[in-house]
């Protein structure tokens, strides 16, 4: 078989009832049959699909290649058979139940050739096996622009996600820095894509939705089987310990941490707490705790983690259970809360903390406060706006001394929360590592007064300008309490409210 333009690896896994939907749409590409070569991996399937692929293979001898494999090696031990007879100068994945746009390869070849770029990849759409497509593609809307991953991302573009069969890659790049599946376990593409990323100098992404994810009800994603579980965790430490051993990084990158956080712990909870009537492996979640605390003792220590856990989302709340000793009926409570929109951290009040996490994460309490008084203050501000803005709709002019009746009513409450959120600024500043100039709450009552003195000298819009700066203000500070970075923001509307 002559070498072509892209070679296309489709591992097979007793997939007689679904495979021909996907062969369909590889055959009928634009790119056209001649310049493709379809590599299918029978993995020790159990049903008729070797047959089916025999036929296809038969059909287009041309074009398809087929590999049974005797030995089932799961996903990622197909894909790295495929890699391995790929002649094609790029190299695409798709799954056997998933189906291809007839345009896609076309445009990620095209891209890549024109823009000289390592990996291409498309948008997709995620649809059930009944036809329902959920209303969004991964990544949304982004532009379509060549990219250098060596350098800071451009507005307006995705990082490249984390999908394997969504893109296309250079096969030199796989080849050259030996960029195989980890063999025989569910989730290969978390150890692979992540990994694949320290090579990758330049990527584009095409801004059409081409590639169509199926999901099933029994798809590992979804079954939260226990042996898929203990995989996904065996694969997130290949990936520490290979990132170590290449010398890509130092593992206790933030980046790094996160991820591992992510993918590890969280991710792992969330399908362990979501499995429908089954009982919490409380063995492997113990497992799952200790192994965190023991690579990443400080991991509270860094700014991300502050940040989420100030917020009510389910990660706060899954990292959560790292600060505690966790016994048996408290995972219980864990599971039937979540994931419950409050998710009610009322559970943790009485159980006993973990000596080793100690620190920042004993203040959450605090950031929780300093949140509420600032939505709280933005909330009063807003209400006293509208208020004003009625007044002068209704007389077509703001009168100064119904102003100054209007403001006396908020001005206690306003007062007392400033002096509430000034008790808290100390334990703020020092946990974020801020400059003194970044939080300015000590003149949050100054510039409140200045606002009402400009109106006590007939400057309306001065008043007005400066309360909508400083609800401005207040809505940013609420969002850093939530972990939202707005610094640089912050800082400059600091400095115009002081001029």
């Amino acid at each position: 078989m002559l070498a072509k333009k892209l070679s296309v690896i489709i591992p097979c896994y007793n997939a007689e009832n679904i495979i021909e939907r996907c062969l369909n749409s590889l055959v009928n590409q634009t790119l056209g049959l001649e310049n493709m070569e379809i590599i299918l991996v029978n993995d020790a399937s159990t049903d008729g699909t070797l047959q089916i692929l025999k036929a296809w293979e038969e059909k287009y001898p041309d074009s398809i290649l087929l590999i049974d494999s005797t030995v089932n090696m799961k996903t990622g031990g197909a894909r790295n058979l495929g890699i391995q007879h790929a002649s094609g100068e790029y190299i695409g994945f798709v799954d056997n139940d998933d189906w291809v746009d007839e345009t896609m390869y076309e445009k990620a070849y095209s891209a890549a050739k024109k823009h000289n770029c390592d990996v291409v990849g498309v948008l997709y759409a995620r649809e059930l096996e009944n036809g329902y497509r959920f209303p969004f593609a991964m990544p949304k809307g982004k532009k379509n622009v060549p990219v250098d991953a060596t350098k800071p991302i451009p507005d307006g573009v995705s990082p490249l996600p984390g999908e394997v069969w969504s893109k296309i890659y250079r096969k030199s790049l796989l080849v050259d820095n030996d960029l195989y599946f980890p063999e025989g376990l569910s989730y290969p593409e978390n150890y692979w894509a992540l990994l694949l990323k320290y090579y990758i100098k330049s990527y584009y992404v095409v801004d059409e939705i081409l590639y169509h994810y199926i999901q099933y009800e029994n798809s590992i994603i979804v079954s939260g089987n226990l042996d898929h579980i203990l995989d996904r965790l065996e694969i997130q430490i290949r990936l520490l310990q290979e990132i170590s051993k290449r010398g890509l990084a130092d593992i206790n990158d933030s980046n790094i941490k996160k991820n591992f956080l992510h993918l590890y712990y969280v991710n792992t909870l969330h399908l362990i707490f979501m499995r429908e009537q089954s009982a919490i492996p409380y063995e492997i979640c113990n497992q799952m705790k200790e192994e965190v605390l023991n690579i990443y003792p400080q991991y509270y220590e860094d700014n991300f983690v502050k940040q989420y856990c100030c917020k009510d989302n389910a990660f706060a709340f899954l990292l959560r259970t790292l600060e505690y000793k966790m016994t048996n009926d408290l995972w219980d409570k864990a599971a039937e809360v979540y994931p419950d929109e409050t998710y009610d951290l009322s559970i943790f009040l009485h159980a006993e903390k973990e000596e080793k996490v100690q620190g920042t994460l004993e203040n959450r309490e605090v950031f929780k406060l300093g949140y509420l008084l600032f939505r709280e203050m933005q909330s009063i501000l807003s209400e006293f706006h509208q208020i004003l803005y009625q007044e002068y709709l209704n007389a077509g002019k703001l009168n100064t001394s119904r102003v100054k009746a209007i403001w006396q009513h908020y001005e206690d409450m306003i007062l007392q929360r400033v002096e509430e959120a000034g008790m808290i600024e100390d334990v703020v500043r020092e946990n974020y590592h801020l400059e003194q100039k970044f939080y300015r709450l000590d003149g949050l009552e100054r510039l409140w007064k200045e606002s009402l003195s400009a109106f006590d000298r007939g400057e309306t819009e001065s008043s007005i300008s400066i309360l909508i700066k400083l609800q401005q203000f207040l809505v940013m500070s609420q969002d850093l309490y939530q972990g939202v970075w707005c610094r640089n923001e912050l800082i400059d509307l600091s400095d115009d409210l002081e001029q």
